[in-house]
């Protein structure tokens, strides 16, 4: 199937979220978006509808309560403690928790005017005994304390929304993120529109917290689909042989072109960029990385973590000061940089069950004067992103010369047009795209296969029928020309023929 030649367009056939998925996320940014007044206590419960009054724990405020939310609140066994502690007094708030009752579990809710002191309580070693979790509303710019938080420190949820300052959600993020590298199970969440400025007593954060504690309100594939956004804050991948050479390693400013290319992976997801100042990027040089590695070697062959490859003839590209994006801003593991997404099957062909697929950025293949590169040698933003440095080969023979052997329009839609070649494996060369289990960050399945292996049926449906197909997988169609696709399918034809294997 097609991957496009230009960063703009949809990137692969995946590209197209299921329905299920796409209802399960917007029913949720629906559901903040609509609500008077945002809910933003997570609080224990035994069950999502107990009014009970026996006491389910403590939510400690820090600041002013309203009388009718703080009535309704005790009314449904909660205990609400207001504490008065003015601006910055950090030990006024660490003694007024230490002298709580601590036989419940307690929460502390508290805006970005106390972010200094919500570092501070962790710094200062508290722990779930003390307090079992922090609720911050937005945050402050800040950094993190350079010391050892316990094993069993609160957990902290950061909270933003699309409507605040852009340094309040760039700060939130940071500040999630830098607790969680210290150990603190942190969590941001930031969602497209909102009321925060609200009081924060209602029912939608408070099914939250049951669902975070176990006693989930939520569907079953929307509580799947929040533990996963949560899950890759703290991706299994990231970028430390990039960030461990550095001598290749230079910051610039942000280039418009990069930009778009985020943007582009963010599209459906706009208000993600929202989360970076999108002020400067981290590169690795790759002229200077072939240098040491295979002076003088023309070809450099990428692969990525979807098992996709790409072939660059450096004496072309070259001139245009290739380099790997491996940092953006203060983001330095470009895997956290992620979206989700459930195709309707894998194949077209069998039926199966799909589970949720992740699509991180990652470290990106970028030229600082791609401005100046003609549009023909463009790369798809998919086949660009999601690299290693393991994945990174260099030849002084050209990976494709074999193609040399087929004819030319074949070679075009092998390497051009369809792209073939990046995705499947055509005798001993290519690759084995496939999608990314977001439980497991494991190959899924909706494995590209090697060109002889497919049917002739499907292969046909493949060229003749390229829009039902797409539509089956729920994938971007590409149709062909039916002169081209003649002409490719009776060369697939001789191709099985000739490696004596049936497709």
């Amino acid at each position: 199937m097609k991957y496009p030649a230009s960063y703009g367009e949809e990137a692969d056939h995946s590209q197209k979220v299921s329905e299920w998925i796409s209802l399960c996320f917007y029913w949720f940014i629906a559901y903040l978006g609509r609500m008077k007044r945002i809910v933003l206590i997570f609080l224990l419960v035994l069950s999502p509808l107990s009014t009970s009054a026996e006491s389910l724990g403590t939510t400690i405020w820090l600041g002013k309560v309203g009388v009718d939310d703080k009535a309704k609140w005790e009314g449904d066994g909660f205990s609400v403690v207001e504490l008065t502690c003015a601006d910055g007094d950090t030990p006024c708030v660490i003694q007024a928790i230490a002298a709580l009752d601590h036989s419940d579990p307690a929460y502390l809710i508290t805006y970005a005017r106390h972010t200094a002191a919500v570092r501070a309580l962790y710094a200062s070693g508290m722990t779930k005994d003390q307090l079992s979790g922090i609720i911050l509303l937005r945050a402050e710019n800040g950094t993190v304390p350079a010391v050892e938080t316990p094993a069993n420190a609160p957990d902290l949820w950061v909270l933003a929304e699309l409507s605040d300052p852009k340094e309040s959600i760039v700060s939130a993020r940071k500040l999630a993120f830098d607790l969680r590298d210290v150990g603190v199970s942190a969590s941001f969440l930031f969602v497209n529109d909102g009321t925060l400025q609200y009081a924060p007593l209602g029912q939608m954060v408070r099914d939250f917290m049951l669902h975070f504690m176990g006693h989930s309100p939520f569907a079953e594939g929307f509580g799947d689909l929040l533990e996963l956004e949560f899950a890759w804050q703290s991706p299994q991948f990231d970028s430390q042989d990039f960030l461990e050479r550095d001598e290749f390693l230079s910051t610039y400013p942000m280039h418009p072109t990069l930009n778009a290319f985020v943007k582009t992976h963010y599209r459906f997801e706009a208000h993600r960029m929202q989360e970076w100042r999108m002020e400067k990027y981290l590169s690795f040089d790759l002229m200077a990385y072939r240098d040491e590695q295979a002076p003088g070697a023309r070809y450099v062959t990428l692969r990525n973590r979807r098992g996709q490859v790409y072939y660059l003839d450096l004496e072309t590209y070259g001139a245009y000061e290739p380099v790997i994006v491996v940092g953006i801003d203060d983001e330095t593991n470009m895997f956290r940089m992620n979206w989700f997404y459930r195709t309707k099957k894998m194949y077209s062909w069998k039926p199966d069950v799909q589970n949720i697929s992740v699509r991180p950025l990652g470290p990106l293949l970028f030229f600082r004067k791609e401005e100046e590169m003609p549009a023909d040698l463009s790369i798809p933003l998919l086949l660009r992103s999601a690299l290693t440095l393991e994945g990174i080969a260099f030849s002084q023979t050209d990976p494709l010369a074999p193609l040399a052997a087929y004819p030319v329009s074949v070679q075009n839609v092998i390497t051009k047009e369809n792209k073939c070649i990046f995705c499947h494996r055509i005798g001993a060369l290519g690759a084995r795209y496939h999608h990314l289990d977001a439980r497991t960050a494991l190959p899924q399945g909706g494995f590209a296969l090697p060109l002889i292996e497919y049917s002739d049926e499907v292969m046909n449906a493949f060229l003749y029928d390229q829009v039902n197909t797409a539509n089956k997988i729920g994938m971007t169609p590409n149709p062909l020309e039916k002169s081209v696709a003649d002409t490719f399918y009776d060369w697939w034809k001789n191709l099985s023929k000739e490696t004596g294997s049936s497709p």
